[in-house]
């Protein structure tokens, strides 16, 4: 009887730090989304700035750098928006429609 109650004691706080572990890392998953979004944003907010809103004159290397932003940032919203519940998932969706229209507009390939 003891070593039923044991085992089944083991077995629960198991399954409770593997719920908290996979909670952490959709935590930090979301956050990373969060962050990519915002450095891509930053990329394509510094572009127009430096060059307009037609890039003329931007530099190969920048628009590189800036599409390779872009597609980072696209990756990660993406992937998060298939882990989201119903609201989380407009928010990403937002970002993702956002990150495609600064890809587009800069002349990325997705």
């Amino acid at each position: 009887m003891k070593k039923i109650l044991l085992v089944t004691s083991l077995l629960i706080c198991l399954i409770g730090m593997a719920s908290s572990a996979f909670a952490f890392d959709s935590t930090r998953l979301r956050q990373e989304a969060d962050s990519q979004f915002r450095i891509a944003e930053k990329a394509y907010n510094k572009a127009v700035k430096d060059y307009g809103e037609n890039f003329e004159g931007m530099p190969e290397e920048e628009r590189t750098s800036a599409c390779t932003k872009m597609r980072r940032a696209l990756y990660d919203n993406r992937t998060q928006y298939n882990l989201e519940d119903l609201f989380a998932q407009m928010k990403f969706k937002k970002q993702i429609k956002q990150l495609e229209d600064c890809s587009n507009a800069l002349g990325c390939t997705n």
